[in-house]
């Protein structure tokens, strides 16, 4: 538009009709922004919600089989690292209802995301020492 006001200043004979055409175009879109605004904003809100509820399912998934990992000699290390990985898990999941509080509902779920695959993997991780275990107490 402000192009099309540059070129109309350097004219003898002035038309606006394009920049008036113009204006009212962009007035008609910013209302169809403004109406669609909320429902888009709730859209995002409900998708952070949904990878947070994902997260905490899989830090739920991670404590749990923590719990049932093989306590013994040599496995109170790899134990201990664990739970550091599960409390930071449960660390990073503060932070995302933080932003989903703050409303920056995209990182949010950027977070929340990584945090369920860091949740994933610890849980991979925990599977991985208990199939050890007990392939060492079949032997």
């Amino acid at each position: 538009m402000d192009a099309e006001l540059k070129v109309q200043e350097g004219k003898t004979f002035k038309s606006y009709d394009k920049t008036k055409q113009m204006l009212a175009d962009i007035s008609k879109m910013a209302a169809e922004m403004k109406v669609a605004l909320p429902a888009k904003k709730e859209a995002a809100k409900q998708a952070a919600v949904a990878a947070v509820d994902a997260a905490k399912a899989a830090a739920e998934e991670a404590k749990t089989l923590l719990a049932k990992a093989p306590k013994g000699k040599g496995t109170a290390a790899d134990i201990e690292a664990l739970k550091g990985d599960v409390k930071g898990v449960d660390d990073a999941l503060v932070e995302v209802q933080g932003l989903i509080d703050k409303e920056d509902y995209a990182a949010a779920v950027t977070k929340a995301n990584a945090v369920k695959e860091k949740a994933a993997a610890v849980a991979a991780q925990i599977t991985q020492a208990m199939e050890k275990a007990q392939a060492g107490k079949k032997k």
